[in-house]
């Protein structure tokens, strides 16, 4: 399967629930607790790669660039899932 497991009205809900400046981060952790089962389901077809949470991650952060209403920030320090300090983007809504 692809990230075309969650469609664009679930992006869209979970987006409308983010703060006006949120990170990739902040929206797949949003994304995961609000589809548990659609989250676990996308991560489980990406079992086999050697990073599946990063490989998952980063194919749904990627989908962000989709919307014509979130602006690319910039990349900034962040902190994933596992509690790991990194860098991921930051988005603005801007309509």
């Amino acid at each position: 399967m692809s990230d075309m497991l969650f469609v664009r009205e679930e992006y869209q809900a979970v987006i409308d629930t983010m703060p006006s400046e949120f990170t990739s981060h902040e929206f797949i952790l949003a994304l995961a607790r609000t589809y548990q089962g659609l989250y676990i389901s996308f991560l489980y077809d990406h079992r086999e790669s050697d990073h599946p949470f990063q490989v998952a991650h980063a194919q749904l952060a990627k989908r962000l660039n989709e919307w014509d209403e979130l602006e690319p920030r910039g990349e900034v320090d962040s902190t994933d899932i596992f509690g790991n300090s990194n860098r991921c983007m930051q988005w603005k809504k801007v309509t």
